[in-house]
């Protein structure tokens, strides 16, 4: 009896010993499953990376949707980078003009930046213009903070004392809605209110459109340059002063220098160099 109750009892332990190892085994694929997914999550965050360049040359322009809902749209003759990964939003814009779409995310600033300027925004719309040293940024919606470095003056006074080397400064200001900031080496940095109607014409070009209504033609021919490639020289400032207004197709640039320059009375001379000189006629004396 006593041998029959021993191996009952051994009858009895073996589905024990069997059920610990299906739970074990089943707790090494359960952890292997989590360690698994734990794993491919790390490293799709660490692959969240956009990286999109864009480079425009003349009459062209390109749009682009960004992955975090943006928009930027980029203007002839023009080269940006964009990157966006979980930690930040920003744009390297090395030369031209884009406009930007901004969705709103407050962890995630959309920063611009152009040589040693930065605009940054969180939610809004504005467009940022880099040639050379000069940079203009002008407000459509919403609001922007700029920065940018600059050299501090060499008799500079802190406190009633002088610096010889006080090095660069942080020059900071906040542009809203109708606001446009331009700054360039030789003018310093200005601020100035724009109306609405102003800045829908200068970002016309989104239409394939350029819309001037009283512009200087030093202004106007600038934005042919970008869109022709063709190089212009002003006889005098009092030439350079003269209002231009006219709505042209981009793809019909060429055609609005001619327009514009028979519109006022001025002639247009290539000279061997391949630079378009922009004077005023010679006015005939008839002698009596």
């Amino acid at each position: 009896f006593s041998n029959a109750v021993r191996e009952h009892r051994l009858i009895l332990r073996r589905p024990r010993y069997r059920r610990t190892r299906r739970w074990s085994a089943a707790i090494l694929v359960g952890s292997a499953i989590v360690f698994t997914a734990i794993a491919l999550v790390r490293f799709s965050v660490v692959r969240e990376v956009s990286t999109i360049k864009i480079a425009t040359g003349y009459g062209e322009t390109e749009s682009a949707a960004l992955p975090d809902g943006s928009a930027i749209t980029v203007n002839s003759s023009s080269r940006v980078e964009v990157e966006i990964d979980p930690g930040k939003r920003e744009v390297r814009l090395a030369s031209g003009e884009a406009i930007f779409d901004v969705a709103k995310d407050r962890d995630r600033p959309f920063t611009v930046v152009a040589g040693e300027h930065v605009v940054q925004a969180v939610g809004t719309v504005f467009s940022v213009r880099y040639e050379g040293e000069e940079l203009n940024v002008s407000v459509l919606e919403g609001s922007v903070h700029f920065s940018q470095k600059v050299q501090a003056p060499s008799n500079l006074s802190v406190h009633g004392r002088r610096e010889e080397n006080a090095g660069t400064l942080q020059y900071e200001a906040y542009l809203v809605a109708g606001q446009e900031l331009t700054t360039a080496p030789e003018k310093g940095t200005l601020i100035d209110k724009v109306e609405f109607s102003v800045l829908e014409r200068r970002s016309a070009w989104r239409d394939n459109l350029l819309d001037f209504d009283g512009e200087r033609l030093d202004f106007v021919l600038s934005e042919l340059s970008r869109q022709t490639g063709l190089t212009f020289e002003i006889e005098s400032e009092d030439v350079a002063q003269t209002r231009v207004a006219g709505i042209f197709q981009l793809s019909n640039a060429d055609q609005a220098v001619d327009i514009i320059v028979e519109s006022l009375g001025l002639v247009a001379t290539e000279n061997p160099q391949g630079v378009i000189q922009i004077t005023q006629k010679e006015t005939k004396i008839e002698r009596p």
